[in-house]
């Protein structure tokens, strides 16, 4: 997690040790194999490569329907292949596999139509790594940067989902204080800088839902504070269990019971 001279964070590591230190120790300390891969993080996977080269090929000549599914059965397949490969089979089966495969092909096409193809793309999968704080880097990926006008931006993240989101989340989740944060860095001096969830609904009609979130700097305020106690909390290997729902999802929930600390 260090380098001689900084210390890296990343919201999927912040976000982790958040909704439990346990599983944090099990992921990133102990570098420990989940039972099994969940089936809809493979599918949600391959779904954002299959969107985010669509979103790239704006910029030019807009992928076909065609090309864009394509894209996404080659990155399904190549997930399923891995996860067997690495003894750590999907949780569902072959009935299953297919029925998401159909599911997939319904959101893309949906995706397609619903997306603005005069959208300015500046990237998909935007790699940032800015000093948040002295010694701090914060790292991670913009799935899709979008220019709205003169020094104006927007951050898009591409989420799949079974039901949209509720007002907790787009007020307190915290992936877009922290990509907002990286923003206020990456981009020139004074950039205004938008946030928006774009759900690709795993419904029985698929939609597309965009939902914007805005951060203030209270929110800037408290994500600096988590980074402390975060970095705290680590370096004295602190990791207690905090039993909640996702308990039943989680893929330490065998080696948690296991486990003696």
């Amino acid at each position: 997690m260090t380098t001689d001279t900084m210390t890296s964070v990343s919201y999927t590591r912040l976000s982790t040790w958040q909704d439990c230190p346990k599983r944090f120790k099990f992921r990133y300390v102990d570098e420990a194999p989940e039972d099994g891969t969940a089936v809809n993080l493979v599918f949600g996977t391959a779904i954002h490569e299959a969107a985010e080269a669509f979103l790239e090929s704006l910029a030019q000549t807009p992928k076909g329907d065609d090309e864009i599914i394509a894209v996404f059965e080659r990155a399904f397949r190549d997930s399923i292949k891995f996860a067997e490969e690495s003894q750590s089979p999907l949780d569902c089966g072959p009935e299953e596999l297919e029925a998401l495969v159909e599911k997939g092909k319904a959101m893309l096409r949906c995706f397609t139509t619903k997306v603005d193809r005069n959208a300015k793309v500046i990237g998909t999968e935007l790699a940032f790594d800015v000093e948040v704080q002295p010694g701090v880097t914060l790292t991670g990926y913009l799935d899709c940067l979008l220019m709205t006008g003169l020094n104006q931006f927007k951050i898009v993240e591409l989420k799949t989902a079974a039901r949209t989101y509720g007002e907790d989340r787009l007020r307190y989740d915290l992936q877009p204080t922290c990509y907002l944060a990286a923003a206020q860095r990456l981009l020139p001096p004074g950039a205004k800088v938008e946030f928006e969830y774009w759900l690709m609904m795993k419904t029985k009609e698929p939609d597309l839902k965009i939902l914007p979130a805005v951060r203030n700097g209270q929110d800037h305020d408290e994500l600096h504070q988590l980074i402390r106690d975060y970095l705290k909390a680590v370096g004295v290997q602190v990791f207690p269990r905090r039993r909640s729902y996702q308990c039943d999802g989680c893929g330490y929930a065998r080696l948690c019971a296991e486990s003696k600390q």
